[in-house]
């Protein structure tokens, strides 16, 4: 029930920031879930006892956010990514 009436709050709202609001509203809402899934997902890697990619997620996101169609921007962090993976404590 709770998530219905979240989803029932959510709608009218998500609705007139998607249709009708400007510009950086919109992308303020934007950035406001890039950020909340970025804290749910290192919610659900630890929960299940892998490693969490911990603060690295977050400007990953907003860096995405704010140039999706840039090739060398998303190999650039594919690349920091895959370091960041490939490192262990060990490794400092």
């Amino acid at each position: 029930m709770k998530r219905v009436l979240t989803a029932f709050l959510l709608v009218p709202v998500v609705s007139y920031l998607i249709l009708r609001a400007p510009e950086p509203w919109f992308l303020g809402f934007m950035a406001l879930i890039a950020a909340l899934t970025a804290h749910e997902f290192n919610d659900l890697v630890t929960r299940h006892g892998l490693p969490s990619p911990g603060w690295l997620v977050y400007p990953m996101g907003v860096a995405l956010l704010i140039g999706p169609g840039s090739t060398e921007q998303f190999l650039a962090l594919l690349a920091v990514a895959a370091l960041w993976l490939g490192t262990t404590e060990s490794d400092f």
